[in-house]
């Protein structure tokens, strides 16, 4: 069942206001906030005032504002998974922010990281797909913690550059962190993490004409 668009504005409204359960099917719940527009979907998607669910095929996407980004800087794209839940919290200006999102189910992200690169001041974007069976955003400690088989691609333009194989990982999500790695990774216990990294080549130039 789909609910239409009215129905479902209506249904989150009264879950605001008044706290009470609702239920939407194959519907999507967009969140917005001063920086970026959250839209959550899935098969049953349960709200209340501080927190939805989604459940069967969920999917959270990231819309951003500003397509600014500074060197170092992570931002998260999209995450897929088969449940999950975005809790909510009230600032200092009375009004919901993000609290904690937790995937479980079969997780993929996908992002994006602006890799500093020597000579250049805007850097290389660099495309992020990380897998894990559960994944845990903390937003005010700007980390996505990725556990169960985790796998950590890094690509530039189409090629792969980096994979990293563990059991945890945890992401930073801090803007302009050029200083620090970007990520944690950790094997099994009493195993290792491995990580595997390519150097891409700069195209040679041809000798010039005798």
């Amino acid at each position: 069942m789909k609910l239409s668009p009215i129905i479902l504005a209506i249904l989150v409204t009264l879950s605001i206001l008044f706290g009470l359960s609702v239920a939407a099917y194959a519907v999507k719940v967009d969140l917005s906030f001063p920086d970026k527009t959250v839209h959550l979907s899935g098969k049953v998607i349960t709200g209340s005032n501080q927190s939805y669910s989604a459940v069967g095929n969920a999917v959270v996407t990231i819309t951003y504002k500003s397509l600014d980004m500074k060197p170092g800087t992570i931002r998260l794209d999209s995450m897929n998974a088969e449940k999950i839940q975005v809790d909510m919290t009230t600032n200092v200006n009375k009004k919901q922010v993000p609290k904690k999102a937790v995937a479980s189910g079969g997780v993929v992200i996908h992002g994006r990281r602006l890799a500093p690169q020597v000579g250049s001041v805007n850097g290389v974007i660099q495309e992020i797909k990380a897998t894990g069976q559960t994944a845990t955003m903390i937003q005010a400690e700007n980390t996505v913690t990725l556990d169960g088989n985790v796998v950590i691609k890094t690509t530039e333009v189409g090629e792969e550059v980096a994979s990293a194989e563990g059991s945890k990982a945890v992401m930073s999500l801090k803007e302009n962190n050029e200083a620090g790695g970007w990520f944690t990774i950790e094997g099994e216990p009493g195993g290792q993490a491995e990580i595997t990294s390519t150097t891409k080549e700069k195209p040679k130039s041809a000798p010039l004409p005798k």
